[in-house]
């Protein structure tokens, strides 16, 4: 008989335990479930919103933390040249925070015979971005304009390439966001 006992015992024992460690796992689940991880994209959908935007093969992809929020670092290259895409999609709505092309500087471009003027430089970064342009300069380096546009949600900078009348660069900050670098 108390060998019995000890044996009913050790078997309640472990169904015991094996039911906190189910109950502890459903927690965590669930906690996985209610935070930022669960609602975030996909890389997938993140490399699909990032080819939409830029054309090209993806190269790699990361899911880093920036400013406080999530995103995927998607580097790639245009199928047209030569050029480097850097892509930054926010992880959890999906939003273009950044796209940057590194165009190749080997080639016999000329500040001279820029075909997009300033204005049309300006039109091209209001399209993409309505709002109030607070900044224009142009880089000689690069032959593009640089366009700053305050919107309803924040500060979108834009690189527009003076030849092409191409979006090379646009970086945006939204106001919710602070300055800390959380990296």
């Amino acid at each position: 008989m108390k060998h019995k006992a000890l044996i009913l015992g050790a078997a309640g024992l472990i169904l015991f335990g094996g039911a906190m460690g189910a109950g502890a796992l459903s927690d965590s689940t669930a906690k996985a479930n209610n935070g930022v991880e669960s609602e975030r994209i996909s890389m997938e959908d993140a490399s699909d919103i990032a080819i939409k935007a830029a054309g090209g093969k993806v190269e790699s992809i990361e899911l880093e933390k920036e400013h406080g929020r999530l995103v995927y670092d998607i580097d790639m290259s245009e199928q047209s040249d030569d050029d480097d895409v850097e892509v930054k999609v926010d992880a959890v709505t999906g939003e273009i925070i950044k796209l940057e092309k590194d165009r190749d500087h080997d080639d016999d471009r000329h500040v001279s015979n820029m075909e997009v003027t300033k204005e049309q430089a300006i039109q091209i970064a209001l399209a993409d971005s309505p709002g109030k342009v607070v900044e224009t300069e142009f880089d000689k380096d690069d032959a593009c304009y640089e366009i700053e546009i305050k919107t309803d949600s924040g500060e979108v900078e834009l690189k527009i390439d003076a030849h092409s009348g191409k979006i090379v660069e646009k970086d945006t900050d939204h106001d919710d966001n602070d300055d800390r670098d959380d990296d």
